[in-house]
């Protein structure tokens, strides 16, 4: 990922932060090394309203717009439900609890994205 890439999802993130009203939320997008094979992942603190996107650097396969838009979506849609999937881990075990927070965000994803 170029410079150009992540301030184009980051500008994709701040459209989709605003899309959805997240304004009392402090997002930051930074890039980031993992050791496994995934695209982004989204850190947060619900009680101070806080979330760190973190891009995988060594991603590279398909960073077109369309990905990126798709990518930064996802991450939103992670803040958007942080406070359920944190209440529903309280209860329910996290494989559980990612797996209907996933669910949502795929059909969020189809709806805004067809």
């Amino acid at each position: 990922m170029n410079q150009a890439q992540l301030k184009t999802f980051t500008n994709y993130v701040k459209k989709w932060r605003d899309t959805f009203g997240l304004m009392s939320w402090e997002i930051s997008v930074e890039r980031d090394e993992f050791d496994i094979d995934i695209v982004a992942r989204t850190d947060f603190d619900v009680n101070n309203r806080f979330a760190l996107i973190r891009f995988n650097n060594d991603y590279t396969d398909n960073l077109s717009n369309d990905n990126l838009n798709r990518t930064a979506l996802h991450e939103v849609l992670e803040i958007l439900f942080a406070t359920m999937r944190r209440m529903g881990e309280q209860q329910f075990a996290f494989d559980v609890v990612d797996r209907c927070v996933h669910k949502l965000i795929r059909t969020f994803e189809n709806v805004l994205l067809k």
